[in-house]
């Protein structure tokens, strides 16, 4: 998916409500990093796209490395070290991986890798920052209709998976129209336990209206927090 295409579902959409929570998204996921991190801190956005989360970090004074990893997207004139490959990084030479709103989308060998890079890479100490949608719930209901009707999107729920996932908050199948895997049947819990089972969780959270939950939320953001060698064991 080319930039100019990717900033028309998400920042730039065309439906007021998606651009709102997409724009909220960047400025949470800026808060969180600002909170954990420091200037100085290196960090690499795994599915950094054209770019725009870590160019925002760059222009306002972040002194640290900065790394951008996408397979799919050459950013252009970055602000950043475009990585062609994880396996550029050093192991324990990353404060932070990030990744907004990209791993709903990996094949479960892939996340795998992930994570293993993410244990690698990260200092004892370092930390993990997750966007993913919330696709799962009554937000569906609103998201549905927004992902058929104006992103076009191929993927689609029968009445009785979107019953079960809207409505009894039940996973039902994946679906994958191309690269990569579509929305439809993400479960952001799963996710989250998952990861819970290699790094240390700090919190969870939700966007647009945190004091919502995820009834009535777009994302939910994940922090997590990797442990030394010896703690694995």
């Amino acid at each position: 998916m080319s930039p100019s295409a990717y900033d028309r579902l998400t920042v730039n959409s065309p439906n007021p409500a998606a651009r709102f929570a997409q724009r909220s998204r960047h400025e949470r996921g800026i808060r969180l990093v600002k909170q954990h991190l420091s200037p100085s801190s290196a960090i690499l956005d795994y599915g950094s796209n054209n770019g725009d989360f870590l160019n925002t970090l760059a222009g306002g004074g972040w002194t640290g490395p900065l790394y951008g990893y996408d397979p799919y997207v050459t950013p252009k004139a970055p602000s950043f070290t475009p990585v062609g490959s994880l396996g550029e990084i050093p192991g324990e030479v990353l404060d932070a991986v990030l990744a907004f709103e990209t791993l709903e989308h990996v094949d479960d060998h892939v996340l795998e890798e992930f994570i293993s890079f993410c244990e690698r890479s990260l200092r004892a100490g370092g930390v993990l920052i997750i966007s993913v949608p919330i696709m799962i719930g009554p937000i569906l209901l609103l998201k549905y209709p927004n992902a058929v009707f104006i992103n076009k999107s191929r993927w689609r729920y029968s009445a009785w998976e979107l019953f079960r996932a809207a409505i009894l908050w039940q996973q039902v199948p994946r679906s994958k129209s191309g690269a990569y895997l579509d929305h439809k049947g993400f479960d952001y819990r799963v996710l989250r336990q998952r990861l819970a089972c290699r790094f240390a969780p700090i919190s969870i959270g939700y966007s647009p209206f945190p004091g919502l939950g995820p009834a009535l939320n777009s994302q939910a953001f994940m922090c997590f927090r990797a442990m030394s060698t010896s703690d694995r064991i």
